[in-house]
């Protein structure tokens, strides 16, 4: 007789302390019991108990979910349902808002497709007759993002495996009061308002001082982000001085020009579109918010080379009472829309239906982030009639920001440029769509993409007009104004003056780690950390330097540190040129620094430990070594220190991948960008003659 068997599936959302009797309760039943640790808190219990267990990782089973769900998103959203796609449906004042809503809905999608992949495998191994895990209606889903536990259920629901619920944890039942819910809301609407507020004011006060100027021609707009906004060391005074890293160069170079256009800096907040309460409130109240204040002042008050103003500035009394009607309009119409079964039914992946997992992000936060869209676009709307610019260069084009500027601007025959700002590679989510446009009067449902796009090089315009289907004539090939800089590096640095600054030691050869952001679809960055400081460890000469991701904090790093004692390991955020400048090797995941450091004519060695395909081509034109197993890295730390006939191998294919990739290294690039602007504004003038 077969004995029955069950996969249990625990986290710390479990109420832990009844695992073990309810394991030893299956085990007098003669259930064959398979446990599954989800996190690391489920992990210490079971391990405290001598409860042996299983993680994802002892079920070997990856696939590309990134490049998956991109062609999933462009497919379904753009497939007729009825009578219409997804994309027309989701749209204001006849134009598709699909170039807002796939940045949030991708990352929720990719998760769950990556999930489903896995789960599915775990069950075809395992062949249980029952799967036990928490009931995912024990927490709020408007706090939440899809969860775990719902998704389990969802696979189990699927192949018709019976499910049996596991005791929440008690601190779970504050998640389950309305009051909860509506504080959400509430608390994101507060901040939203006292952000706006605060700009306004801190901008308000800056104006007071500045001189009055007439701009017959109009003006020029720079959309900038705070979180470009850096040190920044001036070969002309000799000193560091902050400023936006990407606008600052074009802005000092077009005052060189004759022209007679105002230049104008719009300050905008990055990091704002976020599902989690825990992200809401310790990220936004006490990272974000002071720093926000903090950057604003600084270019208000102290930048000298710009005016400033805020996005928020022009927002007025019928804006607000505009976006209120229109968003009330748009939730009308929303909720018949989502609530029609064959778009609900259309929602499946691999035999799982969707709809139960993204039901709460399509029926609460669409509706809250259209209603922050629409204000945006009227924004933009007022800003371009308030300034009445020639053209609007913007860095993060497929943000809110850049996308709403690039709506009002379009729909106004202004040109807009975009700079490129970081990798655009065939995986690259915000960039690859089936269908864009630069004139949305002609093509209303289409992604709006600006009318002209400024690259690092040839490659990335392949991969834009090739893949991501940009029209051949809106890519221009420029390099990287902030490049220039670094065709300069040996006049500017010198190691043993910054090796004292940041308190490292001058005779040992430095190792560079560059952590990428999380949401790149990279490793863990625990694991990541714990590779290289082991690694490096191994070599008596060699010191581990680790720089953060600029948009994320190092507390991931420092806890890696503590709990392994290491002691030969510093964390340096910022000074990024000045780090790659004075390294011996780049350890690289694959992210825009990989290719500032062959700039800087660094060895780099790339490290992909999630078994999917390499996003950049670093190891495959062989311009930088792989390491595609934690056991692999210290032998290429020693490859790099030692194999010179391999050094000077990679260095040929260096050059030929940094020409490929950022185009002429001349100190030139700013100036090819500016007259890539002037050119674009010129011919707006003659137009409009």
């Amino acid at each position: 007789m077969n004995r029955e068997k069950e996969v249990l599936f625990i986290s710390s959302k479990c109420r832990l302390n009844t695992i073990r009797e309810l394991l030893e309760e299956k085990q007098k039943e003669g259930t064959i019991t398979v446990t599954i640790a989800l996190d690391k808190r489920a992990r210490k219990f079971l391990d405290t108990n001598d409860v042996p267990y299983k993680t994802f990782s002892d079920y070997i089973e990856t696939s590309d979910t990134r490049k998956e769900t991109i062609e999933w998103l462009n497919e379904w959203s753009e497939r007729k349902i009825g009578d219409r796609s997804f994309q027309e449906r989701l749209s204001y004042e006849g134009m598709s808002l699909w170039g807002f809503f796939n940045t949030y809905l991708f990352y929720e999608v990719e998760k769950t497709f990556a999930y489903i992949d896995k789960i599915q495998h775990i069950i075809d191994i395992e062949n249980p007759i029952k799967i036990a895990t928490v009931n995912p209606a024990a927490f709020s889903p408007i706090i939440a993002s899809v969860s775990l536990e719902s998704i389990i259920i969802a696979v189990a629901v699927s192949k018709g495996i019976q499910i049996h619920y596991l005791l929440p944890h008690l601190s779970s039942a504050y998640l389950l009061h309305p009051a909860m819910h509506k504080s959400i809301f509430f608390l994101r609407k507060l901040w939203s308002i006292t952000r706006k507020s605060i700009s306004r004011v801190i901008i308000s006060i800056s104006l007071i001082s500045q001189p009055h100027e007439d701009n017959p021609s109009g003006s020029i707009l720079f959309l900038s982000f705070q979180r470009n906004w850096n040190r920044v060391y001036d070969p002309a005074t000799k000193t560091y001085r902050r400023e936006d890293i990407y606008i600052h160069p074009l802005i000092k170079e077009l005052k060189r020009k004759n022209h007679d256009y105002k230049l104008i800096a719009i300050d905008t907040y990055y990091n704002e579109r976020r599902f989690g309460w825990r992200n809401l409130w310790l990220n936004t109240l006490f990272d974000e918010y002071p720093n926000m204040v903090k950057k604003l002042i600084q270019r208000a008050f102290w930048d000298k080379v710009v005016l400033w103003k805020s996005f928020y500035c022009y927002d007025n009394r019928a804006i607000r009472q505009k976006v209120k009607q229109a968003s009330s309009i748009f939730n009308r119409k929303w909720m018949a829309e989502v609530s029609d079964k064959k778009l609900q039914q259309s929602l499946n992946y691999k035999g799982v239906r969707l709809w139960p997992l993204i039901q709460h992000i399509m029926t609460v936060w669409v509706p809250l982030f259209v209603e922050e869209d629409i204000e945006l676009i009227e924004c933009a709307k007022a800003m371009i009639k308030a300034e009445r610019p020639a053209s609007i260069v913007i860095v993060f084009e497929s943000g809110p920001y850049g996308m709403a500027s690039i709506i009002a601007s379009n729909l106004k025959g202004i040109p807009t440029v975009a700079l490129q700002h970081g990798l655009i590679h065939p995986r690259h989510f915000l960039y690859m769509h089936h269908r864009v446009t630069t004139n949305l009067k002609e093509k209303p449902i289409a992604v709006p993409i600006p009318t002209k796009t400024a690259v690092y090089g040839n490659c990335v315009k392949d991969v834009l007009t090739k893949v991501g289907h940009y029209p051949e004539e809106s890519v221009v090939v420029t390099g990287q104004p902030r490049y220039d800089l670094l065709a300069k590096a040996d006049e500017i640095y010198d190691k043993e003056e910054i090796c004292k600054t940041l308190g490292l030691n001058f005779a040992k050869r430095i190792v560079l780690l560059i952590l990428s952001s999380y949401l790149q679809g990279v490793e863990d960055p625990r694991e990541v950390v714990a590779s290289a400081i082991i690694a490096t460890s191994q070599f008596d000469d060699a010191q581990l330097v680790i720089k953060p991701h600029p948009g994320e904090c190092s507390h991931v790093p420092q806890d890696v540190i503590a709990e392994m004692g290491a002691d030969n390991v510093m964390i340096v955020p910022g000074y990024l040129n000045e780090l790659l400048y004075i390294s011996d090797i780049v350890i690289n995941q694959g992210s825009t620094v990989g290719l500032e450091a062959m700039i800087m004519d660094k060895p780099v060695i790339n490290i992909n430990y999630t078994g999917l395909p390499d996003q950049m081509p670093f190891v495959e034109s062989g311009a930088a070594l792989g390491v595609y197993q934690e056991e692999e890295l210290p032998l290429a730390i020693r490859s790099v220190f030692e194999d010179e006939e391999l050094i000077a191998k990679i260095k040929i294919a260096r050059e030929h991948f940094v020409y490929e990739h950022a185009y002429k290294q001349d100190g030139k690039a700013t100036e090819r960008v500016v007259r890539l602007i002037l050119e674009m504004v010129e011919e707006h003038r003659g137009n409009k003659k």
